[in-house]
């Protein structure tokens, strides 16, 4: 189920969550607790900017050249001279027990969005098969983000 202009309701494992479009478009989610808002988020942000998501997830994991064009090896090499996270599980266990939650929520809402939908036709034309998210997805274009912004 995609959100288009009418309000849905989704039974997450973490509660249950409404997403409607105010009268700008822009969505609103409502939810049980806050990792069910976080799962909302995820399901909304794959929604609404799945290319611009997957474009980060593959930018910052240094497989560029592997699943978009081998052309650019350089900048895979670039990303990879700077491991944004050379240890996941180092990482993630720095986080508390909610932010953590939070964000396999979060990684749960994206997945989530996918079991009921196909992708975008871009990946298709690109021979791109799009893998799950995971929590080492989210921290490294966090860590990007700190870099380069």
């Amino acid at each position: 189920m995609e959100l288009k202009r009418k309000s849905i309701i989704l039974d997450s494992p973490f509660g249950k969550i409404t997403i409607k479009r105010n009268q700008y478009g822009i969505p609103e989610i409502y939810a049980s607790n806050e990792a069910a808002l976080y799962f909302g988020q995820g399901f909304v942000q794959i929604n609404d900017r799945q290319l611009q998501t997957y474009l980060l997830k593959i930018i910052f994991s240094g497989r560029a050249a592997e699943l978009l064009n081998a052309e650019l090896v350089a900048l895979d090499k670039y990303i990879r001279a700077f491991p944004f996270l050379a240890d996941p599980e180092k990482e993630m266990s720095k986080l508390s027990k909610t932010a953590l939650e939070n964000i396999e929520a979060f990684c749960a809402g994206c997945n989530f969005w996918f079991a009921g939908n196909k992708p975008r036709w871009e990946w298709k034309l690109a021979g791109v098969t799009l893998e799950d998210w995971s929590p080492a997805d989210i921290l490294r274009i966090i860590n990007g983000f700190g870099y380069v912004g």
